[in-house]
């Protein structure tokens, strides 16, 4: 992926199944692990997998329905976040982390933090699947957000957020580079 003139960047796409963690700290160790690997590989940019920090759900009371899965996984929204955040800037990275269910002040939304050595911001699934609706309560977010880190526009498509014309067309007009799209499928 071209960066700038005469410049290449490598681009990495984590992909694992998901499986069980005793504890915050096991998780944080098992994915700096990766992306410390990566960095070595002289990557730039790294997208997790949609879902991915469900692993953490390993840490919660087997007895908990979906819907108390997801009230109870917000204690490690923020830490997750500033956990990425953290190794953004000393790995000097920019990361897709793994998507979130998280409350927002606009309802339950399907997130992505995007952490780079810059800072972080988020973007929010804009097309929620059937499941996403009727058994978590995600809401879809208004719009796209366009990314620059290291010189690289992009934008990130949730699942099948990918599958819409209207994003990818305006995408395309931003002058967009790259679409990073962390997506969690069965087909």
């Amino acid at each position: 992926m071209e960066a700038g003139i005469g410049e290449t960047m490598k681009i990495a796409i984590s992909q694992h199944p998901i499986s069980g963690v005793n504890s915050f700290e096991n998780y944080c160790d098992r994915v700096e692990q990766r992306l410390q690997r990566l960095k070595m590989q002289r990557v730039s940019v790294v997208c997790m997998p949609e879902f991915g920090s469900y692993e953490l759900t390993n840490l919660l009371d087997s007895e908990y329905s979906i819907e108390e899965q997801a009230d109870a996984m917000q204690e490690f929204a923020f830490p997750l976040r500033d956990f990425y955040a953290r190794l953004a800037k000393e790995l000097d990275l920019c990361i897709c982390t793994p998507s979130f269910i998280f409350r927002s002040d606009e309802g339950w939304r399907n997130r992505v933090w995007v952490a780079s050595p810059d800072g972080v911001d988020f973007q929010d699934k804009i097309h929620p699947s059937i499941y996403e609706q009727d058994f978590l309560g995600v809401n879809g977010a208004d719009q796209f957000k366009i990314f620059n880190c290291k010189g690289l526009k992009f934008i990130v498509c949730l699942g099948a957020d990918i599958e819409i014309d209207e994003i990818i067309n305006k995408a395309v007009q931003e002058g967009i580079k790259l679409i990073i799209m962390p997506a969690a499928t069965d087909n």
